[in-house]
């Protein structure tokens, strides 16, 4: 029940904010660092914009640019070199008028040298995130409302210990989430469609859960993956389809592939009123 409350705050706020993109912004950031420490964290909460993060193509180079209207947004942007943390705060009134201008333009890039924690809040707006050849031990994104992409396009340089994604309302979509080289994955959406894939598993034997409350999921698992997996619906409510490469005894779903004794994948698909599609590839 209080996933679904804040899923209709995001609703709300999705409605109240103006999150058209216009490439005349007056005011233009943009700030570079070197980043010399094995560890970097990053914190990111803006209110509403346009964000793409990516790699740099620096191995040290972190490197933020902001177009944004000044009479609107005001972005405050930190840097300690010596504890090795980079913070961007931004603020976007949802009940500025129209006329005042765009939600801002942010573009982030992160080394690939050191260490990341990585945590970003985005209350509203569109959404990437482009995290291959990175090197993640935690990755937390959540956003209240709007178009959400994940993409581990390249592995994970190190094993992740978490990875949490968070939506309220919008459409997200996650893919070649097997590159993230999580240990524990956990994603929640709201209201919306919501695809996730985990494309670039191998090996492994880490913990997933997926908890869908209202709209279409889909969810791709790697045929080469010994898998079990656990599934809770809402009963007639949801339109439940699973692909034959799995058996179901005593309620869990195991891959033709599946050994007691070796690793695997461990998977909780949770779906309330809508389609729910698992399929492999």
């Amino acid at each position: 029940m209080k996933s679904l409350y804040i899923a209709w705050i995001g609703l709300l706020l999705f409605g109240l904010i103006n999150v058209g993109i216009a490439h005349d912004l007056p005011e233009t950031i943009e700030k570079e660092y070197s980043v010399q420490g094995a560890k970097l964290s990053v914190d990111i909460r803006i209110d509403a914009c346009e964000i793409n993060v990516a790699k740099s193509d620096n191995p040290r180079g972190l490197y933020v640019k902001i177009e944004y209207d000044p009479g609107v947004a005001t972005p405050e942007i930190t840097y300690d070199s010596n504890e090795g943390e980079f913070r961007l705060e931004m603020e976007y009134p949802f009940m500025a008028p129209s006329n005042e201008g765009h939600a801002p333009i942010v573009y982030v890039e992160l080394p690939s040298k050191p260490v990341i924690d990585f945590e970003s809040h985005v209350k509203a707006g569109e959404m990437e995130y482009h995290l291959g050849d990175l090197t993640l031990r935690n990755c937390k994104i959540k956003s209240y409302a709007g178009e959400l992409t994940v993409d581990f396009a390249l592995p994970n340089k190190t094993e992740m210990e978490r990875l949490s994604i968070s939506t309220s309302v919008g459409e997200s979509e996650l893919k070649n989430l097997g590159n993230a080289q999580f240990k524990k994955a956990r994603i929640n959406n709201g209201i919306g469609e919501l695809t996730v894939d985990f494309a670039g598993l191998q090996s492994t034997k880490g913990t997933a859960s997926i908890d869908n409350n209202l709209g279409a999921v889909t969810v791709s698992i790697p045929r080469n993956v010994p898998t079990r997996m656990r599934v809770k619906k809402a009963g007639f409510l949801t339109d439940y389809q699973c692909s034959g490469w799995f058996t179901e005894r005593h309620g869990v779903y195991y891959s033709r592939n599946y050994t007691k004794s070796g690793e695997h994948l461990d998977l909780l698909v949770s779906s309330g009123i809508g389609e729910m599609d698992i399929n492999t590839h």
